[in-house]
């Protein structure tokens, strides 16, 4: 087996955007009161990792602080995994933020180990996140490798072992007061602990401790529960600063966004409704949800929704953070899969639809419906916000609730159609229907009644 191993070292400073705010920053954790994550800025004030709030605000009085939430940066590592899981099948997830992705099981796709990892780069390098690296014949292995920063991918087991032999023993998962022992009695580099016997393995460390050496050294295969994507999507991203304006959420917006649509594409799904959390420092999140007519999955068009719906938001604090929900995942439409007719105008009018909705609102937006009954003057009603249905091709798209007499000059093109109905009420209709072209070149529809006088019924668009 041959596993790569990518350790994140500042993923929550990475996905916060805090990096690129021109300013130092640090990740700090509150339960611990320590720094673990710092920019190249912050870095070169003195600020190193393990050091507490209040040295590291006296080297750097303007320094801009996260406090780091185990929770989100776990989210984030699911959110690598799902989009890694477009090119690679079994992926561990390691806590706090790290991946483990097997690449020998992937040479029959991709054809050799270096194509392999040049397909996984492809899907992390567009992220701008900091990590180290390498490849071992364990996951443990692997990341021993990784802590040391090796950067490099090998496939032979000699050059493996030559790399590994190289690391110190500070590189082990192991805890403190053992690697104290090991360098008390001498043992700094992994090239003298790793040429022990079992035996003697066993006469100096528990049961642990030899299962997670023979690992490291390749005598034993741990296995690992593997990455399986979620069944329901929601995402959260943290702000590089406080946001008092909406236009400036959507730049966040837009990888949460992108997060959904591999979500949705590795599920071959569509969504119709999203709901958008704002977070606040001192006020309770607020839901934004955004609506389309249509299960979409294109970020382009959630975000042209997106974008009018937060326009007509008003925040009721500077935001902090925002989280990402789909509502309820849904099939792709049949009709959408039909090669052998023109649907561009019927689902550019659902979208005409969803545009209106954001901007206007729910309830200011109504759509006309074909009323339940063949009397053209009756065929029309408010449908309420629901999707307008398509209707036969042969009816207008303007109808006149009171048919106008027609003075107009034309030419008939189509007809009739004779109407006989509503002899249930007082308001039966005997008719003949036409479709005519004016001297202006429209069209309409006309009728003749039983009197033979003639009306216009409606214009076709």
């Amino acid at each position: 087996m041959l596993w790569a191993y990518l350790d994140f070292t500042r993923l929550t400073l990475d996905l916060s955007g805090s990096d690129n705010t021109g300013i130092p920053a640090a990740v700090y954790n509150e339960q611990e009161n320590v720094i673990v994550q710092r920019c190249e800025m912050a870095e070169k004030q003195g600020i190193t990792p393990g050091m507490g709030l209040a040295q590291a605000a006296a080297l750097c009085p303007d320094i801009a602080i996260t406090v780091y939430s185990r929770e989100k940066e776990q989210g984030h590592l699911q959110a690598l995994a799902a989009r890694l899981y477009q090119v690679a099948s079994d992926i561990v997830i390691i806590t706090p933020a790290a991946l483990a992705i097997r690449l020998d099981n992937l040479c029959q796709y991709y054809g050799s180990v270096m194509a392999t990892w040049k397909a996984i780069l492809s899907e992390i390098l567009p992220l701008n996140v900091d990590f180290t690296y390498a490849s071992g014949w364990s996951v443990e292995c692997a990341r021993v490798l990784a802590k040391a920063c090796c950067n490099q991918i090998y496939t032979d087991k000699k050059a493996i072992s030559t790399a590994l032999r190289q690391c110190q023993v500070c590189h082990l998962d192991i805890d403190k007061p053992l690697r104290l022992t090991l360098n008390r009695i001498g043992i700094f580099s992994l090239d003298r602990l790793l040429s022990l016997s079992v035996g003697e393995l066993g006469k100096r460390f528990n049961n642990h401790t030899i299962r997670y050496l023979t690992a490291v050294r390749g005598d034993a295969y741990p296995t690992y529960p593997l990455y399986r994507p979620a069944d329901a999507f929601k995402r959260h991203c943290d702000v590089a600063y406080e946001i008092e304006n909406t236009q400036h959420l959507l730049p966040y917006v837009v990888t949460l966004l992108e997060d959904l649509a591999v979500f949705l594409r590795l599920r071959n799904k569509v969504v119709s409704e999203l709901s958008l959390t704002l977070y606040y420092r001192d006020h309770a999140a607020t839901d934004v949800l955004i609506r389309s007519a249509v299960g979409i999955s294109s970020v382009r068009q959630w975000l042209d929704i997106a974008s009018l719906q937060l326009e007509n938001t008003s925040l009721l604090a500077p935001v902090t953070g925002l989280q990402l929900r789909a509502v309820e995942l849904l099939e792709h439409d049949a009709e959408n899969q039909d090669f052998f007719q023109d649907r561009h105008q019927y689902f550019a009018q659902k979208q005409l639809l969803s545009r209106l909705q954001a901007r206007l609102g729910d309830n200011r937006v109504s759509v006309p419906a074909s009323g339940n009954d063949h009397r053209m003057e009756r065929q029309t009603e408010n449908g309420g916000t629901s999707t307008p249905e398509l209707s036969s091709q042969w009816l207008p798209a303007i109808r006149l609730n009171t048919p106008a007499p027609l003075i107009t000059p034309c030419r008939i093109t189509f007809g009739p159609v004779r109407l006989h109905t509503g002899w249930w009420d007082e308001h039966a209709v005997k008719r003949d229907y036409f479709i005519a072209k004016t001297q202006a070149g429209e069209f309409i529809q006309i009728f003749r009644n039983s009197k033979q006088h003639w009306f216009i019924q409606g214009y076709y668009a």
